[in-house]
């Protein structure tokens, strides 16, 4: 089958690369080991995302439908518009995901703190320091319970 001919297949994944993978059972497989490293993984994902987007299958015309907007784009292109479509009809979801991929996602802050002192001496600072939020404010809290809710067993 020519290369030209998988492209306008109908079968699907027809246009997968056949360096990258098998067809069993109609389903694409990898080729080779499955402990992949980064690279080769790396190269899977371009090859992949470089495929002709072919659009979603209708099961009533029994055929791919592309969006006029997405006529020619590749896989990866078809995902990135689609995705940022989707955040902007408001799903949270794509959303986050878009702007983890645009801006990155936040680095996470830590604080170190290195101390040179004793468990002890660290257990006595922590108590000065609590004294500083005991003072009194001079304000009297009433914790009095409301006599209105309380009630005898002899009015049940």
């Amino acid at each position: 089958m020519s290369e030209l001919s998988k492209v306008q297949s109908k079968e699907p994944f027809a246009d997968l690369p056949s360096t990258i993978f098998d067809m069993v059972e109609g389903q694409p497989r990898p080729k080779g080991r499955r402990n992949y490293n980064r690279d080769h993984t790396v190269n899977m994902l371009a090859a992949a995302g470089g495929l002709p987007y072919r659009g979603y299958w209708d099961s009533v015309a029994q055929d791919y439908i592309v969006e006029p907007h997405l006529e020619g784009a590749t896989l990866l292109e078809a995902m990135v518009v689609k995705l940022a479509e989707n955040a902007a009809a408001g799903d949270h979801k794509a959303t986050s995901e878009y702007l983890d991929r645009i801006l990155g996602k936040p680095k996470q802050q830590t604080e170190t703190i290195q101390m040179s002192m004793s468990y002890a001496e660290y257990l006595d600072y922590l108590a000065s320091d609590s004294e500083t939020y005991n003072e009194p404010t001079g304000q009297t809290i009433d914790i009095t319970p409301d006599k209105r809710l309380s009630f005898d067993l002899e009015d049940l």
